[in-house]
């Protein structure tokens, strides 16, 4: 099984939409999901381990779901092919 890993990040902890730097992220995403037909994709959300546990989950099914809201509505992506998985701080990106 091959796997890819793409950053994507977020404006705030109060706005989780992307920020335009990861408009290129976003571009290679769609493109490889345009061309591989059975290829389902995770979106994972992440957060720091500032805050709560709950905050924190919340904030990171945000991400997830602001980035799967993106690649159907900005770049045609099929809901099927993705999946927003979230983790909070179980998964940081990094330690604060």
């Amino acid at each position: 099984m091959k796997k890819a890993s793409f950053m994507v990040s977020t404006l705030t902890r109060a706005n989780p939409s992307s920020k335009p730097e990861s408009k290129t992220a976003f571009q290679e995403i769609a493109k490889l999901l345009k061309g591989a037909l059975g290829l389902k994709v995770n979106i994972v959300g992440h957060t720091d381990n500032v805050g709560g546990i709950d905050s924190n989950m919340k904030l990171s099914q945000a991400r997830a779901d602001s980035v799967v809201k993106e690649l159907s509505s900005k770049y045609g992506i099929d809901l099927k092919k993705t999946e927003g998985l979230w983790c909070g701080t179980i998964g940081p990106r990094r330690i604060e």
